[in-house]
């Protein structure tokens, strides 16, 4: 017993080191105000999660889940833009690297996305992005996703998402009578915050070993 505060903080330690997952938010896409309105119905089923890939890199997959069984169920995503505030938040990324998974194919593009010029100031132009290489089979559909890896700082990327001052926005094909529309996305509420730094929580682990050791040590003396 004489060792054992020691020993659970570093066995706290050893766990959480072991355990701690990466830090992730998920966000969905709202339609734009004065925009098309043929896809409206749509848009809960696009979602992009933000992880902390580690390394200082910063991961949003895009994801689609219109039901396959729907009438929709032809709903692609064909563009993904991304859209910075630099003036108040600088050079939040940089260096992009798209990921494809199986089925998908999208290439790095900054084309302009349909409908932003109704978001007046709160869109910024496209910064970064991608598009799909190769016509709709190739986009982003039902059961699939496209990732976006950028050197980033995650909490500055979530501060900046929940701000309005980084936007993303999605063009969606093969809709009803081959419409398309766009979206951008929502803050959900409350926002999402990042949890504390895994060095910060190790610390406190540590310190709480400590004290431990400290209070045994004072009441043998």
């Amino acid at each position: 017993m004489k060792n054992f505060a020691t020993l659970l903080a570093g066995s706290a330690l050893a766990a959480f080191a072991l355990t701690a997952p990466a830090q992730a938010a998920t966000f969905g896409f709202s339609n734009i105000s004065g925009g098309d309105t043929v896809g409206d119905g749509l848009n809960s089923y696009f979602s992009f999660d933000v992880t902390d890939a580690g390394s200082g890199k910063v991961d949003f997959k895009v994801s689609n889940t219109v039901p396959g069984s729907s009438s929709s169920s032809g709903a692609a995503i064909k563009q993904v833009a991304f859209s910075v505030n630099e003036a108040i938040v600088g050079s939040l990324l940089s260096s992009i690297q798209v990921i494809n998974s199986s089925g998908v194919d999208f290439e790095s593009s900054t084309q302009n996305l349909s409908q932003t010029n109704n978001l007046g100031s709160a869109w910024f132009g496209e910064d970064f992005g991608g598009k799909t290489d190769g016509g709709n089979r190739n986009s982003v559909q039902s059961g699939e996703f496209v990732t976006f890896k950028f050197n980033a700082n995650y909490s500055n990327v979530l501060a900046a998402l929940n701000t309005g001052n980084l936007r993303l926005g999605i063009h969606v094909g093969s809709l009803a009578a081959g419409a398309s529309d766009s979206y951008v996305n929502g803050v959900p509420t409350p926002p999402p915050t990042p949890a504390p730094e895994p060095l910060t929580i190790l610390g406190s682990l540590a310190a709480l070993g400590l004290g431990a050791t400290m209070r045994r040590r004072n009441q043998e003396a």
